[in-house]
This record gives C-alpha cells, sequence and structure tokens, in this order.
C-alpha cells in the first residue's frame, strides 16, 4: 500500500509544473536546435583605432541558464581581419608608413542574450584570449607578435524566423603593449558592426 501511495506521489510531482511556471510556455522550445559543435553567432565589424581593421568572427557558445526571454552561454569565438586606411606617421620618429596590418583572436568568455516575445533581440558579452598581430612598414622589420586582449561587445537587432539579426558595438583592448612594437599604438579600439544569431 505505501508503495503504491509513494509511485503515485512520485508520478504527480513529476507530472506537476512548479507554482512559478507560466503556463502558456513551452519548455521545449529553449532547447538549443543547433548543435554546440556548430557556430551559433556571427559577426563582420569595423575595429577603429588609428588604421581600420576588417573583422569576420564566428561563435560558439554553450548555454548555461535559460528562461523564457535570458539566457547565459558560454562562448568560444574565433576570428580576425586586416587593416585598411593604414597611418602613415608609424615608427619611432612617427614618419614611416604603415604598408600591412592584421589582427586576428581567439576569445573565451561569457554573454548574456535576450529574446523578447516581440522579436526584440538584445545581449552583451566579455571575453579574452590572445591576439595575434603582424604589421609591415617601410624600411623597419616585419612585426608578427602574440599578446593577450579584453573585448566587450553590446548587440541589438531584431529576430526574423529562427535568426537575430542586429548591430554591435564593443571595444577591445590589449593586455599588454610591448615596448619594441612599432604596430602596438594602433592594436585594439572601438568596434562597431552587424551579426546574426540563431539558435
Amino acid at each position: 500500500m505505501r508503495r503504491s501511495a509513494l509511485a503515485a506521489v512520485v508520478i504527480g510531482l513529476c507530472g506537476a509544473e512548479p507554482a512559478w511556471a507560466d503556463q502558456d510556455f513551452d519548455a521545449r522550445k529553449l532547447e538549443q536546435v543547433v548543435p554546440a559543435f556548430i557556430p551559433r553567432h556571427f559577426s563582420m565589424d569595423l575595429l577603429l583605432y588609428g588604421p581600420t581593421t576588417w573583422q569576420a568572427k564566428v561563435q560558439w557558445e554553450i548555454t548555461l541558464l535559460q528562461d523564457r526571454i535570458s539566457g547565459f552561454v558560454l562562448i568560444f569565438e574565433a576570428g580576425g581581419g586586416y587593416g585598411f586606411h593604414l597611418p602613415t606617421t608609424a615608427g619611432p620618429a612617427c614618419d614611416i608608413p604603415m604598408t600591412f596590418l592584421y589582427q586576428h583572436s581567439l576569445q573565451f568568455g561569457a554573454a548574456y542574450r535576450a529574446q523578447r516575445p516581440e522579436g526584440l533581440f538584445w545581449g552583451f558579452q566579455v571575453g579574452f584570449g590572445p591576439l595575434f598581430y603582424g604589421a609591415r612598414f617601410q624600411g623597419l622589420p616585419t612585426e608578427n607578435i602574440v599578446i593577450g586582449t579584453v573585448e566587450g561587445r553590446g548587440q541589438i537587432g531584431w529576430r526574423l524566423g529562427r535568426v537575430s539579426y542586429g548591430f554591435t558595438l564593443g571595444y577591445a583592448q590589449p593586455t599588454e603593449q610591448p615596448v619594441h612594437s612599432n604596430a602596438a599604438p594602433y592594436i585594439g579600439g572601438y568596434t562597431i558592426g552587424v551579426f546574426a544569431d540563431w539558435r
């Protein structure tokens, strides 16, 4: 008798919804449709700091917490790009043209994502990791250097179908500035761009 009563209670508890649950909310809608090994975020940015560097980045996400609107995720991001509109006043005497620049990075961090039912998407993220940069100058040695970097970005956009599109704004800050690097003063800076995020 006791076993039957205990079984009935367990079945009842497992099938019952918490008192705070929204009756119109279907938890299955929050399941991660895209497998974790497939990128879930793509951005195209301009890095503005002296020279302008275009960057393409892809991002993998692992969901930690998720409710109807808010989600907290771990992120891994990889990407980079090449500079244009390069300075002509580089070097120790500020009179040497820079002829080539690249900035590539790997970022590990965390992000917050909010998806409103009406379609508004917004969020922010913070990541850190290695930055690979290099440059060439007229009459100076070629540089290829690895340093650390910290980057924060905010996103705002609108969901169309299963994909959210929008704009991103952020800032990237190297954790150090190598003393003998002529390119170091031009690394990092403000970022502005567009993104696509799919679930």
